[in-house]
């Protein structure tokens, strides 16, 4: 009995099949206005409307500080995933939160969103 040997794999050219991109999920405006609803404090309503005016991630958000900030045009230097720096904009709404909030603080912090934990250091 003599057995046949290949000499390439024969499936080799064959394309493994696409994987489907997940189309992203987004909020209602009804579900937005219920999340807006939900914040009660200037920390949390300059948080929620900075987030969602400029769809920074956590990590850039609590890494923000004011002089990263553009009050003239409504812009934030954000540093970003690989230490990449990029530009984001912010609406109106969220530039009166952010007024609000750091204007009640009582500390000279440089980073915008500050908790008590850091009050302490």
């Amino acid at each position: 009995m003599k057995k046949d040997t290949m000499c390439k794999n024969p499936t080799s050219k064959i394309k493994e099949p696409k994987v489907r991109k997940r189309i992203p999920k987004y909020l209602s405006e009804r579900e937005i206005e219920h999340l807006r609803e939900s914040c009660h404090s200037p920390i949390e309503k300059a948080i929620f409307e900075f987030v969602f005016s400029t769809g920074c991630r956590i990590g850039e958000v609590v890494a923000l500080e004011k002089n990263y900030i553009n009050w003239f045009n409504h812009s934030a230097i954000v540093r970003g995933k690989g230490d990449k720096e990029r530009e984001v904009y912010f609406n109106t709404r969220c530039d009166i939160w952010l007024k609000h909030y750091i204007e009640s603080r009582n500390d000279h912090n440089s980073t915008i969103f500050v908790t008590a934990r850091q009050h302490t250091k």
